[in-house]
């Protein structure tokens, strides 16, 4: 039990990791399952609540929810858990910079990507509009952002450079 509680100090684990650590370090099947079970019991394995906490961090880095549901399921989430921190994920709350789409609906991976967007264009500046385009969508969708998604924050983020005259990139 000393070994697990001394791997849980670091941060927050799943039990698949768990498993997995504690198998490395020897013990047999049977002990794990107690272990892990102790742990679960007493709340300090729970992998619902490290889904979540896992995707409101990733948000926060501007990492979509396609690679961040592949992370999860690395490390043994559920597909049930994932999804609810998927949603969770989505919440007004997760992303600091929140944009709006055209109906007015509230967007937040689509203020992610667009914030995303915005902080990598200072980067490309003085490069042609097109390579900028395509550069900061080929980064957004490694970021696990869907094509449609990517397209339209940096068509988002180059609009409003644009608008404040913020541009440097060339057409």
């Amino acid at each position: 039990m000393h070994a697990a509680l001394l791997y849980l100090r670091e941060h927050a684990r799943t039990e698949r990791e768990m498993r997995d650590k504690l198998e490395k370090k020897g013990f047999d099947a049977e002990v794990v399952s107690y272990i892990v079970t102790r742990l679960r019991a007493t709340g300090l394995l729970d992998d619902a609540r490290f889904a979540i906490d896992w995707a409101q961090a990733r948000a926060r880095k501007a990492i979509g929810s396609r690679r961040v549901r592949q992370e999860l399921r690395v490390k043994g989430v559920s597909d049930a858990d994932a999804d609810a921190a998927i949603i969770a994920m989505r919440g007004k709350d997760s992303i600091p910079d929140a944009e709006f789409d055209d109906s007015g609906e509230y967007d937040p991976t689509l203020a992610s990507a667009i914030a995303f967007a915005r902080r990598g264009l200072s980067r490309l500046s003085g490069q042609p509009a097109a390579d900028v385009r395509r550069k900061l969508t080929q980064s957004l969708v490694r970021r696990g952002y869907g094509f449609t998604d990517a397209r339209s924050a940096v068509s988002s983020a180059m609009l409003s450079a644009a608008d404040a005259d913020d541009s440097d990139y060339t057409e």
